[in-house]
This record gives structure tokens, sequence and C-alpha cells, in this order.
């Protein structure tokens, strides 16, 4: 009733004002809520700084936890259950764009998206720890290479048995999560009309856009081209392409297994990549040096600004 009276009183002065009757409408229930004691509906975001306590307390104080179990986990093995926060209810944060996707960073430049509209987000969570977890910590320490670090502060983790759902991504150590537009994203590491055309033959051109599939497919979460992936490797095309100065059996071996190569890297293996996959990557990348957005330290600098 008191909420009536303000209302009728605020419009005969918004009236008064000129403005109309649903402009008033818009601004009473504003203040109603606020007169409530609720709060307005935070605006949609684009991209979520995981190190700025200031967003992140009004994402997750909205944002009620959850436990979920996860069969044979791809992090810590066997059975394990995490608590966090459900990946849908932060996606609802976000902008609703369309041919857009969502990328999860890592502290060590691991970049990897999902399509919110293909993937099961409504068994994704955003953990903050793990229930097996000894010493009070909240993630044990995860071997990487010949170093021992910590997944934390939160990793992306799916509810289920994770052998059928091994194509979804488990990036940890996240500290943003940003939307961005699949129709820009990797506009730069795809090679273009004019790098295709220096191409020797139509074979070489499949041979190239295969190389690109599998690169997307296996590398760019780690490895970036142009400036466009992730950052945990060193990037592959500027200033200097890496066929450029690797030789290309030495390049085939250090992706094949890069422990044949190079001692404790930290570099995965990628057993299920055949001789001719490897090929194809090897002639994507060589291809790329066709195609660079810089050449120098100093114009990869401006470049990045």
């Amino acid at each position: 009733m008191k909420h009536r009276l303000i209302f009728r009183q605020l419009s005969k002065n918004l009236l008064s004002l000129g403005l109309s009757f649903t402009v008033a409408s818009i601004i009473f229930l504003g203040y109603s809520s606020l007169a409530a004691g609720e709060l307005l509906p935070p605006p949609a975001i684009t991209q979520l700084d995981l190190n700025d306590p200031q967003i992140t307390e009004r994402i997750f104080s909205a944002t009620p936890k959850k436990i979920i179990t996860v069969e044979n986990d791809p992090l810590f093995g066997k059975t394990q259950q995490y608590e966090g926060y459900p990946l849908q209810a932060i996606l609802n944060f976000f902008e609703s764009k369309a041919n857009s996707e969502i990328a999860f960073i890592a502290s060590d430049g691991y970049s990897v998206t999902i399509d919110p509209r293909t993937a099961p987000v409504e068994r994704g969570l955003l953990a903050i720890r793990v229930f097996s977890s000894p010493d009070g910590k909240s993630f044990p320490d995860l071997k990487v290479g010949q170093e021992m670090q910590n997944p934390g502060p939160f990793i992306l983790v799916w509810s289920g048995d994770y052998k059928e759902l091994s194509k979804l991504p488990v990036p940890w150590g996240v500290v943003e999560i940003k939307l961005v537009d699949k129709s820009n994203y990797l506009s730069q590491a795809e090679p273009n009309p004019k790098t295709l055309k220096q191409l020797a033959s139509q074979a070489a051109v499949t041979q190239v856009k295969r190389g690109f599939n599998l690169f997307k497919d296996n590398c760019i979460k780690c490895h970036a081209v142009n400036m466009e992936g992730g950052r945990v490797g060193p990037e592959l095309n500027v200033p200097l392409n890496i066929t450029e100065y690797w030789r290309p059996l030495g390049l085939a071996k250090m992706i094949k297994n890069p422990a044949d190569v190079r001692w404790g890297s930290k570099m995965p293996p990628f057993p299920t990549l055949s001789e001719p996959d490897i090929a194809d990557l090897i002639s994507y990348l060589s291809a790329m040096r066709f195609q660079k957005v810089c050449d120098t330290a100093d114009s990869c600098n401006k470049y990045s600004r």
C-alpha cells in the first residue's frame, strides 16, 4: 500500500515533467526494488576477472555453491568430489551474443573456449576445492614436467564420468573468463586466401587446411600464431616462424614426444597424432610464414598493444 501511494505521487511528479506513464513505471519499479531491500540485476558482462575481488564478490554472492562428483577424474584420478560455482549460473551474468564463445584463460597463459550453446554447461562447475586435497589446500599440487604446480584458484570440471566427457576441456589455474566473437577468433591464425595462393598446388592447400584444423584441436590452447592462442608455450609465427629456425625432422619429433627432444619439457606428448597428421601441422606452420602480423620485436610490441 505504501509503495502504491509513493508510485501515485511519483507518477504525478514525473508526468508533470512530460515523461510518459511507461517511463514513470520503469523508474518506479527500480525504486520499488531498492525500497524493498532487493538488489537490481547486475548489468550483463563480457569479461570476468577472477583476480578482481569486487567483481567476483558481486557474482559469487549471487551464485549458490554446489558439490558435484567426477568419475575417472582427469586431474587427480579415481572419483573426486568438487565444490564450486555452477557454470550455467555464472554464464547467466554474461551478455548473450550470437556467434560467440566463452574463453577460459589460465594464469600460465593456457586458453580454451567452449560454445555455451552446444556444451553441457549444466554439468560444468567452476571448482574452488576438491574434497580429497590434503593439508588444508584447496587442491593438491600437480606435476608439470619436472615441476610441481598448484592448479588453483579455479578449475573448470564436469559432473559425471569423464571417460564419456573427455572432449570437454578441464582448464586449471583459471584467472579469467571472457566472451569472444567466434567470427573473429583466430582470424589471424587461420591461413587467408593470399597465403593459400602462394602454395604450389591444390593438394598443398588441402594439407595446410587440415594442418590448421589439427592446430586448433591440439595446439592453440598453449601456443599462439600471430598472437592468437595460448601463452603457455612459445609464439610460433612472429617475429620468426618456427620452421625458419627448426629443422623439419626435429620439429616432427618435438610434436610427437617433446621429451625425446628436450628432457623435462612441460609440453605433453601427442601419441594419437599420426605421421601424416604431423606433416599436415608442419605444412600449416610453414605456410604461415607468408602471413605475419609483425616481423621484428619492436613491430610485435606495437601490434600487441
